[in-house]
């Protein structure tokens, strides 16, 4: 017997109107998501959505305390469960874990989102080796354990992959080579990753521009030196604003969500015009 495709769009009746909201709603209720990177900003924010959309997610960073913390901000909110984990996503056995207790708790994964990531800049000939490995570690192979340790469960549920990039992936940024190198690199893995688990699972990217997170404005940063950075960096942005995490947060629903059955091995890039691939 050949096994049918999963998700398919859903489709009404003869002669019945289907509203494509009310397709979303229910399209997200019972699903389970994995977060990483959950913390603070873009993981973050995508988690709030996907919980208000009715999906219970766990959400990982590397401190259990404050992953259980955001995970109890989560359920207040009244939509999905939540559970969070302390991971590291450099380590084999931390990821694997954390699949094993998302089966455990919510007995399924339809979703991963992979947002865990770090940074470093300065210029080439000064960066050191370990500081080149410390970014590839948790922006590459980290995305890649992920994605690994969840194959099997997410071609089980016919689930989706949404991988992180950045704008910096395709315009480059002085002083960033190894965070320029890693996003490109990720945005390579979906393609590939994309291409090995069709037709069961969709595997896509996300390249943000300049997003406003807490790493970037830090809450004891002076407000007028806060609004001259949204200004500077706003300016050659043609819709004349930095991004948020709900900007963000809203591509990945789409990719997620019942209008993206047809998608995959693609980037979306949410980022005001700066970029045009």
């Amino acid at each position: 017997m050949k096994t049918p495709l999963p998700n398919p769009p859903p489709q009404g009746g003869k002669g019945e109107a289907v509203s494509p909201f009310d397709v979303g709603r229910e399209w997200f209720k019972g699903k389970v998501a994995i977060v990483t990177g959950a913390r603070i900003g873009i993981g973050r924010g995508i988690a709030e959505m996907l919980v208000d959309a009715g999906v219970s997610v766990v959400v990982t960073g590397r401190e259990t305390a404050s992953m259980e913390q955001a995970a109890a901000r989560l359920e207040e909110r009244g939509g999905g469960r939540a559970l969070g984990i302390g991971m590291d996503v450099t380590s084999p056995d931390d990821v694997r874990r954390t699949v094993d207790q998302t089966l455990e708790r919510f007995g399924r994964l339809d979703f991963l989102i992979n947002s865990a990531g770090t940074r470093q800049f300065g210029p080439l000939h000064e960066t050191s080796l370990a500081e080149w490995d410390d970014v590839m570690d948790v922006q590459v192979t980290g995305t890649f354990l992920c994605c690994q340790a969840a194959i099997d469960s997410l071609l089980g549920t016919g689930g989706r992959i949404i991988n992180m990039g950045s704008i910096y992936g395709y315009l480059g940024r002085e002083n960033g080579a190894s965070y320029a190198a890693s996003k490109s690199a990720v945005v390579a893995l979906t393609k590939v990753l994309a291409s090995e688990l069709a037709p069961r699972v969709t595997v896509n990217a996300i390249a943000p521009g300049t997003i406003e997170t807490e790493r970037r404005y830090p809450a004891d940063m002076p407000e007028e030196e806060r609004n001259a950075d949204r200004a500077k960096r706003a300016a050659p942005v043609p819709l004349k604003r930095v991004g948020t995490p709900e900007d963000v947060a809203w591509s990945a629903m789409f990719l997620l969500g019942p209008g993206a059955s047809w998608i995959t091995g693609q980037v979306m890039h949410p980022n005001g015009g700066f970029v045009m691939p």
